[in-house]
C-alpha cells in the first residue's frame, strides 16, 4: 500500500527532503490478524522495518538510526521541530491522522515480544517481491 503525493512548490530544508524520500520507499503493511491495529511500514532498499503506527493508540515508532537522528541532525537537534516534521510529513504522505511521533533505537527491538508477527511480515514482505 504505497501512497504517493506530489509536493508543492516552496523550499524545502535538507531534513525535509531526506524524510520525504524515506517516505515515497516504505510500503505498509499489516502484521498479522492478531494484531490488526499494528502495521509496519517497511523499506525495500534499507531492508529493514523504519515505522510501526498503532492505528488505535495513534503512537508512530521512527527508528532512531538513520532517519530520526539524521533528521534532528540537519536541523540543530531540534527535538519539536523534529516531531512536527514527521508528524505533518507522514500524516499527509500515508493519508492518516492523530499520530504520535516516537522513536525507538530499533523497530524490531521495540516488539521483540512480538518475533511471530516480525517474522511473518518479512515471509509477507519476501512473498510480494
Amino acid at each position: 500500500m504505497k501512497h504517493r503525493i506530489n509536493l508543492p512548490v516552496k523550499q524545502y530544508t535538507s531534513a525535509e527532503k531526506y524524510f520525504y524520500s524515506i517516505l515515497c520507499r516504505t510500503s505498509g503493511i499489516t502484521t498479522a490478524p492478531e494484531l490488526p491495529n499494528e502495521i509496519l511500514y517497511y523499506d525495500p532498499d534499507m531492508k529493514d522495518v523504519n515505522f510501526k503506527h498503532n492505528t488505535k493508540t495513534g503512537e508512530f515508532w521512527v527508528r532512531y538510526d538513520g532517519i530520526w537522528s539524521v533528521i534532528e541532525t540537519k536541523h540543530g537537534g531540534n527535538w519539536i521541530w523534529t516531531v512536527d516534521l514527521i508528524k505533518n510529513m507522514t500524516e499527509t504522505h500515508y493519508n492518516i491522522e492523530n499520530i504520535s511521533p516516537r522513536y525507538v533505537p530499533n523497530i524490531m527491538t521495540l516488539a521483540k515480544w512480538h518475533s511471530y508477527v516480525f517474522d511473518r511480515a518479512r515471509i509477507l514482505i519476501e512473498h510480494e517481491a
